[in-house]
């Protein structure tokens, strides 16, 4: 069972893999240039693009995850859809924080540091490590146990990339609609 619910969940989030690309190109460009206001405006607009593809991701996997499900096992497994299913539909929960803690991943790997995102991940590994343990074995969840304990492990993790980069004097709360031009730059930096 951990091969559809890991094509559905991890591979899907791979589609998206060119938001840190292009976040840490245009955040270390910005700042060869030592203009703060530019990185500011690249993260802005970045942490919109990671947020709409989030929440994107998160209806798709809604209203489309059974079927893509079904799709990956065929009919010989359908018995496994349900309990995929209830998996995936828990971790879609975590996109919108997903990409937007990857474009603050990358945003903090463009500035050359390294600290922020190794201590955003050693929590997270925790938190999912100790969920798994305690949902799982303890109180006997489960795959469902297991699903919640990576999802909460996904949104801290992007909580704790943001909170790096406001701790770097970058408004990470803020976002900003990118323009036409500014969306195709985006796309362009992973050619």
């Amino acid at each position: 069972m951990a091969g559809p619910r890991t094509v559905v969940c991890d591979y899907m989030s791979n589609l998206f893999m060119f938001l840190s690309i292009a976040t840490s190109n245009m955040v270390a460009t910005a700042l060869a240039k030592q203009d703060k206001n530019e990185v500011q405006h690249h993260i802005s607009i970045l942490l919109f693009v990671g947020l709409t593809c989030g929440c994107l991701m998160l209806l798709f996997t809604k209203f489309f995850g059974s079927w893509v499900l079904t799709a990956f096992t065929g009919p010989k497994n359908a018995h496994l859809i349900p309990a995929a299913n209830t998996y995936v539909q828990i971790r879609g929960l975590a996109r919108p924080a997903l990409l937007v803690g990857w474009v603050a991943q990358s945003a903090s790997l463009g500035m050359k540091d390294s600290w922020g995102p190794l201590k955003a991940l050693v929590v997270a590994s925790a938190v999912n490590g100790v969920g798994d343990i305690v949902l799982c074995s303890f109180m006997g969840y489960g795959i469902v146990g297991a699903a919640w304990a990576t999802m909460a492990s996904q949104v801290i993790a992007g909580f704790m990339m943001i909170e790096a980069l406001n701790k770097k004097g970058y408004n990470a709360y803020s976002i900003s609609v990118p323009s036409p031009d500014e969306l195709l730059t985006v796309l362009l930096q992973c050619l």
